[in-house]
């Protein structure tokens, strides 16, 4: 019975242990960045205008901001690093570049010369949204100008 006692002990304090192991090793590894960026100038916009250079990355949320030594301690082994090699960062700032307000009340009815091979092509489609308008009513063209890859080159100049 001693033996047994003492072996249920042993087994507990290295059950223990290995617990006691795994709560401080688990968390560290489950708050590793899913991505690092380094050796940039990350622009952060806060209100002290702080550049520093790098950041981390985890469930698309920025975890930490610093310098590159602090956001490599932060590594874990399936984290990507991504040097940066002294280029800009401006988190958050996305351009879509859209007319939003446009799109929404001529998309319908615009004439677009998106696609169009020659300028014969694009007064064409002029012409049918002239004829397919009400008494009055504008005919707004939208694509800027005719494919550069048309066999005429007409690509190369907007029509007149």
């Amino acid at each position: 019975m001693r033996n047994r006692s003492a072996y249920l002990a042993i087994a507990s304090l290295l059950l223990a242990i290995t617990l006691a192991f795994a709560a401080f090793a688990l968390p560290v590894a489950a708050q590793s960045p899913d991505t690092a960026l380094v050796n940039g100038k990350i622009i952060t916009l806060d209100e002290r205008s702080t550049i520093a250079e790098a950041l981390a990355v985890r469930d698309g949320a920025i975890i930490a901001v610093g310098r590159s030594a602090d956001i490599r301690g932060l590594v874990g082994p399936e984290t990507r690093v991504i040097d940066l090699g002294g280029r800009t960062v401006i988190p958050g700032l996305i351009d879509s570049h859209m007319h939003a307000i446009r799109a929404a009340l001529f998309y319908a009815t615009e004439v677009n010369w998106i696609g169009a091979h020659s300028i014969p092509e694009a007064m064409e489609r002029i012409a049918a949204a002239a004829r397919a308008a009400r008494p009055g009513q504008w005919i707004i063209v939208a694509g800027a100008g005719l494919s550069s890859s048309s066999p005429s080159g007409a690509g190369r100049r907007r029509p007149n």
